[in-house]
């Protein structure tokens, strides 16, 4: 499978995401986050590769922001799904 685009999600390089970003998308634009990954993905039109069981915490442990995969509904859509071992 290949989604031939271009994609934004977490780096730096080498980070599993953005191996499996590689793989799948002909062009990759890395970010600090998997929430700048999606915002960068809104601006752009393109796709955001987000690791299914992200959640955001803070350095303490406590999840923080919400559902990542939740907080733009309406905005994205699930284009693929796949299982690596990363």
């Amino acid at each position: 499978m290949a989604l031939a685009s271009v994609v934004a999600t977490l780096g730096p390089m080498g980070t599993d995401a953005h191996a499996e970003a590689q793989r799948h998308f002909d062009q990759v634009i890395l970010t600090a986050t998997f929430g700048t990954a999606v915002e960068a993905a809104l601006l752009q039109q393109t796709y955001a590769l987000v690791a299914a069981g992200f959640v955001e915490r803070d350095r303490a442990g406590v999840i923080t922001g919400g559902d990542l995969h939740f907080r733009h509904l309406g905005q994205l859509e699930v284009a693929d799904t796949w299982v690596a071992p990363t």
